[in-house]
């Protein structure tokens, strides 16, 4: 009789020893980490291993992370991240594709030959029009005030000696250089297809403007500034990542 009893104690403790076991492999897989889940009403993005979150919250954890922050004619303005500073709790970002087709400056606003970052059209333009109508006030809250100055063309020295604080802005010849891992990353489309794109380093002089070609890589005898066609636009911001509490 005991020998009995002590055998169905054991067939008890072993069933309930395989059970733990069934809970233990249901998790197989899972993350230590609980996933954050979009919330109604915010952009996201997805992060290394699916997971999506908030774009407000946190934004980009890392450089090539992507994110839709802010919207422009009706549709989200994508971005990518260049730089991410977790200590300052910063990022880099610039759109993945232009926003618009225009020129440095609009023809009849200056002299062509004196066209700096500081006074060109585009400059005021991604400040004031773009900025107001892609942002909301707890976007633009988060867009960092960043201090532009522009080094020389590394081919012909040509200077732009102006110095700005800006919310929007353009690389220049450099940042794409320190940024971009070759001249293909430099690649960008507007409306499905490939395009030039401008930066605020000047070219030959103050009349043109260094931009890439449409496959990617620096034309540094730069586009005229006054280019009736326009050049690619693509707007780059500095923006605070911490996460909401």
């Amino acid at each position: 009789m005991k020998k009995a009893l002590f055998l169905v104690l054991a067939l008890v403790l072993v069933i309930g020893t395989m059970a733990g076991c069934g809970k233990t492999g249901d998790n197989s897989g899972g993350s230590s980490t609980p996933p954050t889940n979009s919330t109604p009403g915010t952009s996201s993005t997805t992060t290394p291993g699916g997971t999506s979150k908030p774009a407000e919250s946190g934004l980009v954890g890392k450089v090539g992370d992507t994110a839709s922050y802010g919207t422009y004619n009706g549709k989200p303005v994508e971005w990518q991240a260049l730089a991410v500073d977790l200590t300052a709790k910063k990022a880099l970002l610039i759109t993945k594709d232009c926003v618009a087709m225009m020129p440095f400056l609009t023809e009849g606003s200056g002299n062509p030959a004196e066209t700096t970052w500081e006074n060109s059209t585009i400059r005021t333009w991604l400040n004031s029009d773009f900025y107001s109508a892609a942002f909301t006030d707890a976007q633009k809250a988060k867009i960092l005030d960043t201090a532009i100055s522009t080094p020389p063309n590394s081919e012909s020295k040509a200077e732009d000696t102006s110095k700005t604080t800006d919310k929007v802005f353009f690389l220049s010849e450099a940042e794409c250089r320190q940024y971009f891992a070759n001249d293909e990353a430099m690649n960008t489309k507007y409306g499905g297809e490939d395009v030039a794109w401008w930066t605020r380093t000047p070219g030959n002089d103050l009349s043109g403007r260094v931009c890439t070609y449409s496959g990617g890589g620096l034309y540094m005898t730069g586009n005229s500034v006054v280019t009736p066609d326009g050049v690619g636009v693509r707007p780059a911001i500095w923006v605070d990542i911490t996460p909401e509490q």
